[in-house]
C-alpha cells in the first residue's frame, strides 16, 4: 500500500513522529560513520537508498487504491546494519514524497506500518540465525536472507491492509481474503530478490554486507 497519500489524525501523525524521531536519534548516535566514508561502503549506503525507492516506485495499483510493491528492506538491513537501514529507509521516504507530491507529515506513519515491522522481523530472523542455528553460510543465506525477506512481507501486509480497510466500507479480514494471494506471491518474490542480491554480495564483496560475519561463517567449521 501507499500510505503516503493517506488522511492519517492529528494524533497518529504527532505519535508516530516524536516516535520516529526517537528513533532516528538512536539510529544517527550508532551508525559507523567512519565507514560510511569509505568509498566502497558509502557506495553501498547510496545504492540502498536507490534500491528502496525504486523498489517502491515499480508498483501494482488495483482500483480501489491498494498498490503492492516489494520492499527491500531485509535486504538493506542486512547489507548496511539495523542503524545505517533505518537512516536510510528515512532517507527514502523523503525522496519518494518528494517524486509523488505526497505529504512529508505521513513519512512518520508510512515510516511504522511498512518499514519498522519488517527491521523488526529481520532482526529477530537474524537472530535467531545467529543464537539458534549451526554458523554456516547457507544458513545466513537461507535463514536471513530469504525466509527473513518473505517472513518481512508476511508480516507488513496484514498491517498495510489493517490500515488500509480504515479507511474503506470493508471489513480487515475481507480484504485481507481479497489480496492473500497477491500478498502469497509477493512474498515469494521479495524472498527471491533479497536472497540472490545477499548472495550475490556474500560471494564477491563480503565486507559490503555488514551482518555476514567471515569469522562465523566461513572459518569457524574449519577450526
Amino acid at each position: 500500500m501507499n500510505p503516503l497519500h493517506l488522511q492519517f489524525g492529528t494524533a497518529v501523525l504527532a505519535l508516530s513522529w516524536v516516535a520516529l524521531l526517537m528513533v532516528l536519534a538512536w539510529a544517527i548516535c550508532r551508525v559507523k560513520w567512519e565507514r560510511v566514508a569509505d568509498w566502497g561502503f558509502g557506495r553501498v549506503w547510496h545504492g540502498a537508498i536507490t534500491f528502496v525507492v525504486l523498489l517502491w516506485s515499480l508498483k501494482a495499483s488495483l482500483r480501489d487504491g491498494f498498490t503492492f510493491h516489494l520492499l527491500g528492506i531485509v535486504a538493506t538491513f542486512l547489507a548496511l546494519g539495523l542503524p545505517l537501514a533505518i537512516t536510510s529507509a528515512v532517507l527514502s521516504l523523503f525522496v519518494l514524497a518528494i517524486i509523488q507530491q505526497a505529504a512529508f507529515v505521513n513519512i512518520a506513519p508510512t515510516f511504522f506500518i511498512l518499514v519498522a515491522p519488517a527491521l523488526t522481523v529481520g532482526r529477530l530472523v537474524l537472530w535467531l540465525v545467529e543464537t539458534r542455528l549451526p554458523p554456516h553460510m547457507f544458513v545466513y543465506l537461507f535463514g536471513a536472507a530469504f525466509a527473513g525477506a518473505g517472513l518481512s512481507v508476511a508480516v507488513v501486509v496484514p498491517i498495510s491492509l489493517l490500515t488500509w480497510s480504515q479507511f474503506l466500507d470493508r471489513s480487515f479480514f475481507r480484504v485481507m481474503g481479497d489480496y492473500l494471494p497477491i500478498a502469497i506471491q509477493l512474498g515469494f518474490a521479495e524472498a527471491v530478490l533479497t536472497g540472490m542480491l545477499i548472495t550475490i554480495g556474500v560471494v564477491y564483496k563480503p565486507q559490503w554486507i555488514s551482518t555476514f560475519d567471515d569469522a562465523r561463517y566461513l572459518f569457524a567449521r574449519k577450526g
